[in-house]
């Protein structure tokens, strides 16, 4: 049954975000191959899927173009790609000026004055070993040298986007003509700070694979509070993010169990849980959706785990014996995934977080018995 509850949530996942990745349109524009510029909205996609083709909406008239077919396109005024720069692909357009520096994947395109396209590539290819390629810097120099002489050091470049864009950016400038930085206005960092808090659902149960008469699963609900952190590069995904939280609860658990005599299972411990996670954002007009999926370590203080056996006489129960059948665990590490919801207002957001969390064992004995621990998460965050 649980196997089933968690493929089926898997697959539910999977079709909510495939089908809000599909419906993500921004306001743009598009430069056929005759030179037409025509307004309407664009596909906002994973970029590996923005240098492939570009997906464009009028009305109710959905087309495909392929970089054959288009000159430019833009998305939300921020964001442009043009063809013609690689053979059968688009490149994200960063800069066009005096000099040009475009990327596709993790590699860089510069073009000066219109003249040859130089290939910025931080390793070289088919090598076993990972290996520097330091033609780049040589590239980048040379380009630069004519105004940027005596103020550049190759030994200091850097292969990344914020400082090729402000090397290639500052040489424009220079020359005193105009230049066009298509994702001037995109911070390169954003973050977000608040309080976290909620319900987590635990579910304790033995080993699959393993049978025991110790105790049965059970189920436990604690609340808990915490602090929250996130934060994006804009710059270089709009979508993805990472974040981590700390999460405080009071677990104080109890099953019961009947195998001969009747029994109560006790799970007692104050659970510092730390999930660190990446956040993929769907888009929609009203409410902002998103993904979630990550690992999570929880620290547990003061553990105890003890079995109360009871005696039972024609008159009542009675405690009859105090046991511990298992160890305790004071750490645990897992994986999770999860949906949520986000809505804006002025002064903070609000969002709401349904998550599956898979933990290793919070008990074990002797005879490699685990039990092992399962939560589902109703979260509740405010942050600015």
């Amino acid at each position: 049954m649980k196997k089933h509850f968690i493929v089926l949530f898997v697959l539910l996942s999977l079709l909510t975000f495939s089908s809000f990745a599909q419906g993500d349109f921004r306001i743009g524009y598009i430069v056929t191959s005759n030179g037409d510029t025509i307004k309407g909205e664009i596909a906002y996609t994973l970029k590996s899927k923005n240098y492939k083709s570009c997906t464009f909406k009028q009305g109710e008239s959905i087309t495909k173009y392929s970089p054959a077919e288009l000159k430019i396109y833009s998305i939300d005024g921020i964001r442009a790609f043009a063809s013609g720069i690689v053979p059968d692909f688009f490149v994200e357009t960063l800069i066009e000026g005096e000099i040009s520096l475009y990327k596709k994947d993790l590699v860089y395109y510069v073009q000066k004055n219109g003249g040859e396209i130089h290939i910025l590539e931080q390793y070289l290819k088919d090598k076993e070993v990972k290996t520097e390629n330091k033609r780049w810097k040589g590239i980048m120099l040379f380009l630069v040298k004519d105004r940027l002489e005596g103020q550049v050091n190759s030994k200091n470049f850097r292969f990344s986007e914020k400082y090729l864009t402000e090397l290639v950016r500052k040489y424009n400038i220079k020359g005193g003509k105009e230049y066009t930085e298509t994702k001037a206005d995109i911070p390169w960092a954003i973050t977000h700070y608040g309080a976290v808090g909620g319900v987590n659902i635990h579910r304790f149960y033995l080993d699959e694979a393993k049978t025991s008469s110790y105790i049965d699963d059970f189920n436990h609900t604690s609340p808990f509070i915490g602090l929250y952190y996130n934060i994006s590069s804009p710059r270089l995904s709009e979508k993805f993010s990472f974040q981590i939280e700390a999460q405080l609860c009071k677990l104080d658990a109890k099953g019961t169990s009947f195998y001969g005599t009747y029994k109560e299972h006790f799970i007692k411990t104050t659970k510092l849980s730390i999930p660190l996670g990446l956040k993929y954002d769907l888009h929609t007009k009203k409410l902002n959706w998103h993904a979630l999926a990550g690992f999570v370590a929880d620290i547990n203080f003061n553990i105890d785990h003890y079995t109360m056996i009871y005696r039972t006489n024609d008159l009542n129960t009675e405690p009859e014996e105090l046991l511990n059948f298992f160890s305790t665990d004071k750490s645990q590490i897992g994986l999770w995934a999860g949906m949520g919801v986000e809505k804006k207002f002025k002064k903070f957001n609000a969002r709401f977080d349904f998550r599956y969390n898979k933990l290793s064992s919070i008990l074990y004995d002797r005879q490699q018995v685990n039990f092992n621990e399962d939560r589902f998460s109703f979260v509740l965050i405010l942050s600015k």
